[in-house]
């Protein structure tokens, strides 16, 4: 069954062929297959027909559609163009990292605490309601969250009968897919083959995108859709303005629709694409390819703004999350103050002492100018901000090789670069402006900084190229490559090779060396969720209550559940944010306290006559008086 998305992206690749070079082809192909996962997605909650049937009969009406205009169209030879691979020492690495990331996404089960609290977590509850309409739950981001990405895996997890084994293909083909826009906007920029080959390294070899891809984080599809977006602003003065505002525009709501840092990475570009229509073209020509652009991303947003503005009252979520990621302040010694501290994530080093003068010397340059290096009204809560040891953990990434070599591209392109690289340039650095002026400073931003790396790899490799001979470029290559490897091989959450406690890293076995089922979580956890689970399936009980809070982790009660041939329904109860005026309370076998609460709580209305079965730590389990009741 997951072979019918797949060979619908097939057919819409052909059909594309027909009239288009091979890297727009690729483009209009994945848009086309966006739009079609975002609208029958949405079509069928409509229906509360997300189900096997359902989700199949969409891909099979796609694939049809697409099967007849492919055998009405014309029979004309696709277009032309010039074509060649990277070279074999960009392209054989970046196949070996692929693979083995892939290897890993496919192993592994996502375990990230933000898979756990809602990027699966919402993917099973839409699942349950066969409809992706908000209700009631603990973790607010599982509604107000773009959800583009998650509708990816819902596709997959329905499809293949519940399994979340592909949930973290969906960031592996971002990376993939970074890789093939990347070449295209590379060549847009003038590239030659070394510069094609550095483009791809660099993407590749990056630490945040090497942990990324073989985790449910959203990050790598938000960065394809805006490279999509990057490469439309550089292939667009040909198209017509009709044209050219649908490609982008479409391009624009998907980047919207898989993360909130769409909005910051994309604006530039969206400017840069209107200024040089309006070179070419003058204002009318501006104006209504603006509008086209501007009208096709709202209408891919609207459902999800209805949803949020329904729910929280505010399209973008509710106040408190807003203000919580949000800069309280903007003004020029907020926006200064986070652009060091977010270039300080990025010059992490396995050297303490190191990291430590960096830290002072930040400090030292925010007491110079009178600014506080804590300030709340930057900083994320219960944030402090210090450089730590560079670590293959998602939160404590850095970028610091590919930084460097940003900065000395920067410096070339400024002394010596043309007007289309220059304004590539101000594009990216015009993003990462915005995103120090929009968001309060977070210790894990690394990961958030992986759209404006990957978009910088193409300018890096066209900038360092006149200076690199192949036997240089073939060194440089090799040093990427060997540079990845500690994240390729020993990423703390999901590790190829066994991890020993050092400063670096703490204790982990090699994914092939434990079950799936025990690698979502610590052990302690998992004993407790084991226990809850084997209780359940011995008592037939299938409806869980939980009642929670932000960062509950609910998500893994699902597989072990499934491992156990248990089909369990999770309700989150008592919930006390906006979603509490959507909730259901339905019968229930069994409720789990997965957060502490005040002392002496007690299950209300109508689950008070249930008895607290047992307690561990924080988790506690209440059951019906008579066992083995199941509802």
């Amino acid at each position: 069954m997951v072979a019918l998305p797949l060979a619908a992206a097939v057919l819409l690749y052909l059909i594309c062929r027909r009239s288009m070079r091979r890297m727009e082809a690729f483009v209009c192909a994945s848009v086309s297959w966006g739009l079609a996962l975002l609208f029958g997605t949405e079509l069928l909650s409509l229906g509360h027909a997300i189900t096997l049937a359902g989700v199949a009969i969409w891909w099979l009406a796609v694939i049809g559609l697409s099967a007849y205009v492919w055998r009405t169209g014309r029979s004309a030879p696709a277009v032309a163009d010039h074509f060649t691979l990277p070279p074999w020492w960009a392209l054989g690495p970046a196949l070996g990292i692929l693979l083995l990331i892939g290897v890993v996404a496919v192993v592994a089960p996502p375990n990230s605490t933000d898979a756990l609290t809602y990027h699966l977590a919402r993917v099973t509850q839409w699942m349950q309601q066969r409809s992706v309409a908000p209700y009631a739950t603990s973790v607010t981001r599982q509604i107000f969250m773009p959800p583009w990405a998650e509708y990816v895996a819902l596709h997959w997890q329905v499809l293949t009968g519940g399994s979340d084994r592909l949930a973290a293909s969906v960031e592996w083909m971002g990376l993939a897919g970074c890789l093939v826009v990347g070449v295209g906007i590379a060549r847009r920029l003038g590239a030659g083959l070394i510069a094609v080959g550095l483009t791809v390294l660099l993407i590749v070899t990056l630490p945040s995108a090497i942990i990324e891809a073989s985790s449910t984080q959203t990050d790598l599809v938000v960065t394809f859709w805006c490279a999509v977006l990057a490469w439309c602003v550089l292939d667009g003065t040909e198209r017509s303005p009709m044209r050219q505002g649908v490609l982008a525009g479409a391009a624009l709501g998907l980047a919207l629709a898989s993360k909130g840092t769409a909005y910051v990475v994309a604006a530039p570009f969206v400017a840069l694409l209107l200024a040089r229509r309006f070179r070419a073209a003058g204002a009318r020509a501006t104006l209504r390819e603006g509008l086209v652009l501007g009208g096709v991303a709202l209408v891919l947003m609207l459902p999800t703004y209805a949803r949020n503005t329904r729910t929280f009252g505010h399209p973008l979520g509710p106040s408190a999350a807003r203000e919580s990621l949000g800069n309280a302040v903007h003004g020029p010694g907020a926006l200064g103050s986070n652009i060091l501290r977010n270039l300080a994530i990025h010059l992490r080093t396995p050297v303490p002492g190191w990291n430590r003068r960096i830290t002072r010397a930040v400090q030292r340059v925010h007491d110079w100018s009178g600014l506080d290096v804590q300030d709340p009204r930057t900083t994320y809560p219960d944030e402090t901000f210090a450089v730590s040891l560079i670590s293959t953990y998602e939160g404590r990434l850095s970028n610091p090789l590919h930084l460097a070599l940003a900065a000395v591209a920067g410096i070339l392109v400024v002394a010596r670069g043309g007007a289309r690289l220059r304004a590539y340039a101000l594009a990216i650095l015009g993003g990462a402006l915005l995103f120090c002026w929009a968001f309060r400073w977070q210790h894990w931003h690394a990961r958030l900084h992986t759209p404006f790396f990957i978009l910088a790899a193409p300018l890096i490799g066209v900038v360092l190229e006149p200076y690199l001979t192949r036997p240089r470029a073939i060194v440089v290559g090799i040093l990427l490559s060997v540079a990845a490897l500690p994240w390729v091989l020993a990423n703390q959450m999901r590790p190829i090779l066994p991890l020993p406690e050092t400063r670096f890293t703490y204790a982990a076995p090699s994914i092939f060396a434990v079950p799936r089922t025990e690698q979502y979580f610590g052990a302690d956890i998992t004993t407790i969720y084991r226990r809850v689970i084997d209780e359940l399936a011995l008592a037939g009980c299938s409806d869980l209550g939980i009642v929670g809070d932000e960062e509950t982790r609910a998500y893994p009660l699902t597989p072990l559940a499934r491992s156990r041939g248990l089909d369990l329904r999770v309700h989150y109860v008592f919930v006390r944010n906006a979603t509490a005026a959507l909730e259901q309370r339905p019968p229930l076998c069994a409720l789990l306290v997965a957060e502490d609460q005040p002392a002496g709580w007690r299950p209300g209305t109508p689950y008070d006559g249930l008895e607290l079965e047992w307690t561990a730590g924080r988790f506690e389990l209440w059951r019906p008086p008579a066992q083995g009741q199941s509802h």
